[in-house]
């Protein structure tokens, strides 16, 4: 495309996303809304951008909002790294600002104007001059936070954090450490790029630990910041923290507690964190797993397991030593000790269930595979088995069906809403499901159709017994129905799904999701019919079934089966029936909600 051409299309591009609504840039998937970040991501390449230049000179002033123009030529003079330029086009970016009548619109334009020159300044500078306009950033950071006012109240993404950047990579450490210094005192988040710079920004958080007014859990990567999530957890002694940095943290602490050979301090800390509530389901990821097994560390870890598990069965650990002794090559020894430990617990016992919960995936582990599906087989048997919630699905669901509302969430908002669901008991099935894919995954890998046969009816009857109220049950649907296509068995996932239909139609005593379940049932539906190259039954099911509660697609942007929108499956479908140009509307409307989806462009 010529350069002109180019710079032309983007400033319509421009111009298009000014005037668009804030409601309607807030519709669609939550990651990949449109937004001014994504307008400068679809810059032309820099072949283009003296073009781009001429074409912004040319512009008329625009009256009702002189920032928009000034912002452009601001724009393109750091783009094409015209200093002069930048510099005159941020004086009178600020001198708008002063130049507002209106108090608070003037105060809010003056904050929001200082914040984003000193960034400008900070991205297009280096050296002496990068650390001059972080050391701007940091003060007007610092007058925000006097004042108790946002500086990113009209911007696109709000955020509580403080960024500090790489600043090693621009001066020596004597000149970063007071700025760093200044940074700790401020009474919020900091995100610091530069695994030099974050080191540094610990250790100093570490000696000013009296100038924190937040614990930064996020610093707390290594061995080294030991000292540090210690003095830390001392002087925030009173403040419940349940977000993911923290426990990030406290997984990090653990395992380099063990890693040091303080292994009684491990036990200790383990002990009093499962003695919090919220901290119930503390467990060890495999990305942490194979983190310690790269430093030399899995035979240790493996032996404060083993310790744990036989002073305490009911800790959450067994998983994780299952994981550890099969990638140290010990699954043998695991069962012999998993067995050993079921001798000495009474049938009642409630950490004989936990032991029998995991077994088999030690026999599975240790090449006994026929034991090990026996196992599973009895455990499935034995039915759901009551306990609390799983706390990851729960969170991955509830902010799934947040972002399908288009409501953006913050961690912190997840971390405040978990903490008060999390804890809650369950009847099971969820996990009774798990165990039936298990086995079927088995069955294929085994090539014993009675062993899928077995799975799917379990994990069938299981789902009809969760209650409408659960965040999984959308989620669990589609888990089973996408098993049944997969295992060339389209009808029963089809029957699956018209059932639930029916019951959902079914008046009820109990709250649900409303309209909401008939909709994703629905959505369910299509996606079946599309797998089965059924597009005359999707058509037929959008134009006259009412229950979608929508007067056209547009109200159901937010309806998918798991990471494929219904916009994009009905377009498929109108475009296989011959229905061109209502498949092309259609795909325009899905690409705005989803530009980053091959198949809308393909339409």
């Amino acid at each position: 495309m010529p350069p002109n051409e180019a710079a032309q299309q983007w400033l319509v591009l421009f111009d298009t996303f000014v005037i668009i609504p804030r409601e309607l840039l807030w519709q669609g998937d939550y990651e990949n809304r449109l937004s001014l970040k994504t307008i400068i991501e679809a810059l032309p390449p820099s072949a283009a951008w003296d073009a781009l230049n001429e074409e912004i000179l040319k512009r008329k002033a625009n009256e009702e909002n002189p920032f928009q123009e000034e912002s452009l030529r601001l724009l393109i003079s750091v783009l094409r790294g015209d200093v002069a330029s930048r510099k005159a086009s941020l004086a009178k970016i600020g001198t708008l600002a002063k130049n507002t009548k209106n108090a608070n619109e003037r105060q809010r334009y003056e904050l929001n104007v200082e914040t984003f020159i000193n960034s400008l300044e900070l991205a297009a500078s280096s050296g002496a001059d990068k650390m001059a306009a972080f050391s701007k950033i940091l003060t007007t950071e610092e007058n925000r936070l006097k004042k108790g006012s946002s500086t990113n109240e009209d911007l696109d993404s709000y955020s509580n954090d403080f960024d500090i950047p790489d600043l090693l990579q621009n001066a020596k450490e004597e000149a970063v450490t007071p700025l760093i210094v200044r940074s700790l005192k401020l009474n919020t988040k900091l995100n610091v790029e530069g695994n030099l710079t974050r080191r540094l920004t610990a250790k100093l958080a570490l000696k000013h630990i009296d100038k924190l007014k937040q614990p930064l859990w996020n610093l707390v990567e290594t061995k080294d910041e030991i000292l540090l999530y210690e003095a830390m957890s001392k002087k925030f002694t009173t403040k419940e923290d349940s977000s993911w940095e923290k426990n990030k943290a406290d997984t990090v602490y653990f395992l380099n507690l063990i890693a040091e050979d303080r292994s009684d301090d491990a036990a200790k800390f383990v002990r009093d964190l499962l003695k919090q509530d919220k901290q119930q389901d503390f467990s060890l990821e495999w990305g942490e797993i194979e983190e310690m097994q790269r430093q030399g560390f899995g035979t240790q870890v493996l032996a404060f397991l083993q310790r744990m598990l036989t002073e305490d069965p009911t800790l959450p650990f067994w998983k994780a030593y299952i994981e550890f002794s099969a990638h140290e090559g010990d699954s043998p020894k695991a069962v012999t000790f998993m067995r050993e430990s079921l001798t000495k617990l009474d049938a009642s016992a409630p950490a004989r269930a936990e032991i029998e919960s995991h077994l088999y995936e030690a026999l599975l582990a240790a090449d006994q595979v026929d034991e090990g599906i026996e196992m599973l087989k009895a455990l499935i048997k034995s039915g759901p088995r009551a306990g609390k919630v799983d706390d990851k699905s729960l969170i991955d669901e509830m902010k799934k069906k947040w972002e399908q509302l288009n409501i953006a969430v913050s961690d912190d908002v997840f971390d405040r809403v978990g903490a008060n669901v999390f804890g809650e008991k369950s009847n099971g099935e969820e996990e009774h499901i798990r165990l039936a894919e298990k086995l079927v995954k088995l069955g294929v890998l085994l090539e014993r159709p009675e062993l899928v046969q077995e799975g799917i009816s379990t994990a069938i009857a299981s789902y009809q017994k969760i209650s409408l109220e659960s965040y999984s049950r959308t989620n669990l649907l589609q888990e089973i129905v996408s098993l049944l296509v997969e295992l060339k068995r389209g009808p029963e996932a089809e029957k699956l799904v018209i059932d639930e239909m029916v019951f959902l139609a079914q008046p009820k005593s109990d709250q649900s999701y409303g309209s909401n379940d008939d909709n994703e049932a629905l959505t369910t539906l299509a996606w079946i019919y599309s797998q089965a190259g059924r597009s005359a039954d999707i058509v037929k099911m959008l134009d006259s079934v009412s229950s979608w509660n929508a007067s056209d697609l547009s109200q159901l942007v937010n309806n998918s089966f798991g990471n494929e929108p219904l916009l994009l499956i009905a377009a498929q479908a109108l475009a296989d029936q011959g229905k061109v140009d209502e498949a092309r509307l259609v795909a325009r409307h899905a690409i705005h909600s989803f530009p980053q989806k091959d198949a809308g462009y393909a339409l």
